[in-house]
């Protein structure tokens, strides 16, 4: 991916919106709450919570489900109004940039449609094109150490010769990945 592309909006964002939805379904079961904490929940501040969170608004289902077993219906009207206050301090460039940087490239659907979304979206791309890039000198580095190790074991000149190209080429890979990361530590919000 080339640094100019951070400028346009993801592409499958909203392609990828159906299997993102299926999985926060699954990750839901674990949103339960005590039957303690669905008595006294105070449903519009559980929703800024979980809207700064970046939890999807489907996380009320998982309430209703978890906090009806112990007879408590949540306020979903408070819950969403909580929600969405809430959501707009999760879509922002910073939080997209630190998603990125861990690697998370489902976090944000919840931003598509609220006023943040092109920003985080555009900034976990960066943080993704570093962690992507980290991640790749972590393999270049293995590779290094691999040939380095062939290279002491080679018993003739063809082949040393042979694992020394092979380290040549590794470590003018290792050098551009360097560079890389440097530019792009300039691409943070």
């Amino acid at each position: 991916m080339r640094l100019s592309s951070l400028s346009r909006p993801a592409p499958r964002v909203r392609g990828a919106l159906i299997p993102l939805v299926l999985l926060a379904a699954l990750l839901d079961g674990c949103a339960s709450m005590s039957p303690e904490q669905c008595r006294a929940a105070d449903w519009r501040r559980v929703g800024l919570r979980d809207g700064n969170d970046g939890w999807p608004r489907t996380r009320l289902d998982a309430y209703r489900r978890d906090c009806g077993e112990v007879g408590v219906r949540p306020d979903a009207s408070a819950y969403l109004d909580g929600w969405k206050a809430g959501i707009p301090a999760f879509c922002t460039a910073e939080r997209g940039w630190y998603r990125g940087l861990y690697g998370d490239d489902r976090a944000g659907y919840v931003c598509v449609g609220q006023p943040g979304e092109r920003e985080f979206f555009h900034y976990q791309r960066a943080g993704l094109l570093i962690y992507r890039t980290q991640q790749a000198l972590r393999d270049n580095e293995a590779e290094i150490d691999r040939l380095e190790r062939r290279l002491h074991e080679a018993k003739d000149d063809d082949r040393r010769d042979h694992w020394r190209r092979q380290l040549r080429y590794q470590r003018h890979l290792r050098d551009a990945l360097r560079n890389q990361m440097l530019d792009m530590q300039m691409l943070a919000p």
